[in-house]
């Protein structure tokens, strides 16, 4: 699904089903800053998760990413490079079982064109048997997910057949049997070692403003440790000013240093300790919660509605869900634009600027790009002896 422009969709489904990790395929985002926005727009909702992604380099389109929980944590594989689809590898372990380890792969495969050579089944099937010949000294348990654009579902159809044969081949299963698609065909897999249970409670939610539903299932893996914040704050509003100017006319009393630098050191450090007496610094941590401020009674009775229709569409398959759908999302987005428009008009000069560069700006990674924070850190350390 694209997460530029549907991004509101995305953290929404996310906030709803309580969503630990979710991947997504044709995200059709690129490494320009054209992207900032949604991007920005996820991590501000969304705080307490992380988002990467792999875009196509050559043409529009396309794409791969991951949004985890901040209390996995994630390891980044170097990617192969491939011509036949695109995919990412990353190993999630939960600090509350560290013992339990999946190396997770999202795929996504174009369907075959004429115009890309490296489209065809056949190429797909030889590059996807040496990822998983070169995964078979991995010691992670694997899992693969998303979307491959083979009709899993037809019996006879030969490029699916021969999918088969490989996941055969290297003992995997694939765990979904149901329809994905508008067309009714079975075309997004989870797919796992066959006589690996790391995967069960399969779901179909098809309520996301795509032509693909959304696979959810439960892993067996331990659940994400709370993202906390560490918050430095004083009490300002009890402070007395009358008692405050008293004390600090008392230590500002006596002989004073020559120089404007000095005068304003030793005004700084005075106010600094009478601060202190009256506001101590209280040192807390807060855990981080989605942040959905905006959210309404109209968006809840809207999204009611949307459930109610979905499972009168699984009864009796009417189409009046899907007309639903799109409105709760039209009603989630101009609900969002109007608090955000009323914030902005409500701002002074100062935080004006710090709203709109928390709409529109991506936090910029200080780090390096690597795979592994050990090894950066080994890195670092090692770089002053080279030099």
């Amino acid at each position: 699904m694209k997460a530029r422009g549907r991004a509101t969709a995305i953290y929404d489904f996310v906030i709803s089903e309580k969503i630990g990790i979710l991947s997504l395929t044709e995200t059709w985002l690129t490494d320009s800053s054209r992207d900032d926005c949604a991007l920005a727009n996820i991590g501000s909702t969304l705080p307490n998760y992380v988002f990467h992604h792999v875009p196509r380099s050559r043409t529009s389109g396309g794409g791969v990413g991951i949004l985890a929980h901040r209390g996995f944590d994630l390891k980044l594989h170097q990617c192969y490079q491939v011509n036949s689809f695109e995919y990412m590898d990353i190993c999630v372990t939960s600090p509350n079982s560290p013992s339990h380890v999946i190396r997770l792969l999202v795929i996504y495969r174009p369907s075959y064109s004429r115009k890309r050579t490296g489209s065809r089944p056949a190429v797909f099937l030889e590059e996807f048997t040496s990822l998983l010949e070169s995964l078979q000294v991995a010691s992670q348990r694997i899992l693969f997910v998303r979307d491959l654009n083979f009709h899993m579902d037809v019996k006879d159809n030969p490029d699916s057949l021969a999918f088969k044969d490989l996941l055969d081949l290297f003992n995997l299963q694939n765990h979904v049997t149901f329809p994905t698609h508008l067309s009714g065909h079975t075309l997004d897999l989870v797919i796992s070692d066959a006589g690996d249970h790391i995967v069960s409670g399969l779901e179909k939610h098809s309520h996301l403003p795509s032509d693909h539903a959304a696979v959810i299932c439960t892993l067996r893996l331990g659940r994400p440790q709370e993202v906390r914040k560490h918050l430095l704050s004083r009490n300002m509003k009890n402070i007395n000013f009358n008692l405050l100017q008293r004390d600090l006319s008392k230590r500002l009393e006596g002989n004073y240093p020559d120089g404007i630098d000095l005068l304003v050191d030793l005004y700084n450090m005075s106010l600094e300790d009478v601060l202190k007496q009256h506001a101590p610094v209280k040192d807390r941590h807060v855990i981080r919660r989605p942040n959905a401020p905006y959210y309404n009674e109209s968006l809840r009775l809207a999204k009611q509605e949307r459930r109610r229709c979905e499972r009168r569409m699984l009864k009796s398959k009417t189409e009046i869900y899907r007309t639903k759908c799109k409105r709760s999302y039209e009603k989630l987005a101009v609900v969002q634009s109007s608090y955000f428009r009323d914030k902005i008009e409500s701002c002074d000069s100062r935080k004006l600027f710090q709203t709109v560069q928390k709409l529109t700006t991506v936090k910029p990674n200080v780090l390096p790009p690597h795979t592994c924070a050990e090894s950066l850190a080994n890195e670092f350390a090692d770089f002053p002896s080279e030099l």
